[in-house]
């Protein structure tokens, strides 16, 4: 709950400010809320008794995607949505079971979520989109930004280490010291990009 407000704090009115909260990142904040978000989601629609504490355990959720939005990873959102969906569809296969009333029910969850967020959006946006949608825009208009071409990038370079040793790749630790010629902290920014250079087929 204190990173979540700490990053909507800072997220307020200053989209460039979400970039270092509490000395991390926002993707790791956002890895962090993300998980957040969907412990709590599946407490609220599998656990909680129904009144005060599922509301409270669902406006918390909220929050968390929330300052998700504000905070501009788009990959922790789409994350944390695929996660959060689990609980949800689980969820709505035993009450769409019960049938009945408790059919109808089955949906409120998403309803509460929902516009959660939209007011939230509208509250802490102001004028403009959320730093995430915002990012994912640049997607849809072609731009991959400065993130999607230096991604492109790393993808174009792996390839090339790739096929310079694709059975026992290059060695563990590699990719910074092919990319940058140093032995740096650095990644392709995908894991699998990072194993298939550095530990070839076999990795």
């Amino acid at each position: 709950v204190w990173i979540a407000a700490e990053s909507l704090l800072a997220s307020r009115g200053d989209h460039s400010s979400g970039d270092e909260v509490l000395g991390a990142s926002y993707l790791m904040l956002g890895r962090t809320l993300g998980a957040a978000a969907v412990i709590v989601l599946g407490y609220a629609v599998a656990i909680a008794p129904r009144g005060p504490l599922r509301f409270a355990a669902l406006a918390l959720c909220g929050v968390f995607l929330l300052a998700l939005l504000l905070l501009g990873g788009r990959m922790p959102l789409l994350a944390a949505a695929a996660g959060m969906s689990v609980p949800l569809l689980v969820q709505l296969r035993v009450r769409w079971r019960a049938g009945g009333a408790r059919r109808n029910r089955a949906w409120l969850p998403l309803l509460v979520l929902a516009a959660g967020a939209v007011g939230g959006v509208v509250w802490f946006g102001g004028e403009e989109l959320p730093r995430t949608l915002e990012r994912f825009t640049l997607l849809l208009e072609g731009d991959l930004g400065r993130s999607g071409s230096s991604r492109v990038e790393y993808l174009r370079a792996a390839w090339d280490y790739w096929l310079a040793a694709p059975v026992a790749g290059n060695g563990l630790g590699s990719w910074p010291i092919l990319f940058l010629s140093e032995d740096s902290r650095h990644y392709p920014h995908n894991l699998f990009v990072e194993a298939a250079v550095e530990c070839g087929a076999i990795g």
